[in-house]
């Protein structure tokens, strides 16, 4: 994928509508930003008063949709706790990671073109769950 320097135009792959992409961050339009960020902080408001939910409890009770919530926890801005009996897996070996795309073994195995074409950025390195402790799921300050 060539992005030049100044963006392009392109279509926002939530609503359809064309917007100036300017080459970084998900490809979705300043309204689907809006939105998103919206749901996130109500997903991340309930978590704070409920940390023990499941996904389905968080979905149920928020109304943001439960792909929303584990694209959250993919982008690596929610955590699965540790003694979940729930975890994401790693696209790459399939072991249960507590966020993000990729376990620190398989990033560490990419070049730094080939994440980069998988758009794999550091926040997508997930941790592999301890099950030895019970934990609350928490969300991440940085985005």
């Amino acid at each position: 994928m060539n992005i030049n320097k100044n963006g392009e135009v392109r279509e926002c792959k939530r609503c359809g509508k064309m917007f100036f992409y300017a080459g970084t961050g998900k490809c979705i339009c300043s309204s689907c930003k809006a939105e998103d960020e919206s749901e996130f902080n109500i997903v991340k408001e309930y978590i704070y008063d409920n940390f023990s939910a499941t996904i389905l409890e968080v979905s149920r009770e928020t109304g943001v949709r439960v792909a929303r919530i584990k694209s959250y926890l993919k982008d690596g801005r929610l955590i699965i706790p540790d003694g979940s009996s729930i975890f994401l897996n790693c696209e790459v070996c399939g072991t249960n990671i507590k966020f993000g795309r990729l376990c620190r073994e398989c990033a560490g195995s990419l070049s730094n073109e080939m994440k980069r074409e998988m758009n794999i950025n550091e926040f997508q390195i997930g941790e592999k769950p301890n099950n030895s402790n019970l934990g609350k799921m928490r969300f991440l300050d940085d985005k």
